[in-house]
């Protein structure tokens, strides 16, 4: 038996919060999707892991291949709530050389997600702002947040974008992140930690063991 998983951290764009109202997987460029979606002129059938209903997803590349997506998503996603900076898994089983496909995802409660934009933050839970803002924990860190700006993240976009600064006894947390990278905080048995999410795991497993069913 054979597992391919691919999990990807997800954000504000790819659950059709952004601008654009997309929904999505971004396939990052480092990353190898094609043992999964062989075909990109094929539609593949999922099943959901918590009620094992059926999704249909699909892979595209946008126009001159700037990007590939994994798209077909939108209902599953508004059905389990996902929030940006909680992680979907897809998964091939190859058994007795039958493949299946499986869908699920992990959900993240009460962090403060945001990714840096140039040298500012986007903030993907704002309600949660007003949680965090003001907050000491038990080591006397104090947490201010602040909005700094309302701008257009491109020229064509049709809406412009919150953008904050978060600071942490006074230091800017944006410095300890890289231009697009996700980041959280949270406050967890009274102490903050500032989280540096993953943006997307490959795993491959091979056993020797076949499940007959």
């Amino acid at each position: 038996m054979k597992i391919i998983q691919f999990i990807k951290t997800l954000n504000n764009t790819e659950l059709g919060k952004g601008t654009t109202h997309e929904t999505y997987i971004l396939i990052p460029k480092k990353a190898e999707i094609n043992d999964i979606f062989e075909n990109e002129k094929i539609n593949y059938k999922f099943i959901c892991k918590n009620n094992n209903n059926e999704i249909n997803l699909r892979l595209r590349a946008t126009a001159k291949r700037k990007e590939l997506r994994i798209l077909g998503l939108g209902n599953y996603y508004r059905e389990n709530k996902l929030n940006p900076g909680d992680s979907i898994l897809l998964e091939k089983i190859i058994n007795n050389g039958e493949n299946k496909l499986y869908i699920s995802h992990r959900k993240e409660e009460n962090i403060l997600f945001f990714q840096k934009v140039k040298n500012r933050l986007e903030i993907f839970s704002p309600e949660l702002i007003n949680d965090y803002h003001n907050q000491t924990d038990a080591y006397n860190h104090l947490i201010k947040i602040e909005h700094v700006a309302s701008e257009k993240k491109r020229t064509d976009s049709p809406t412009k974008t919150d953008f904050y600064e978060i600071m942490i006894n006074n230091i800017n947390v944006v410095d300890e992140f890289n231009d697009k990278e996700i980041g959280g905080i949270t406050i967890f048995n009274n102490k903050l930690i500032i989280l540096h999410p993953f943006v997307f795991e490959k795993h491959i497993i091979d056993t020797e063991v076949n499940i007959h069913e």
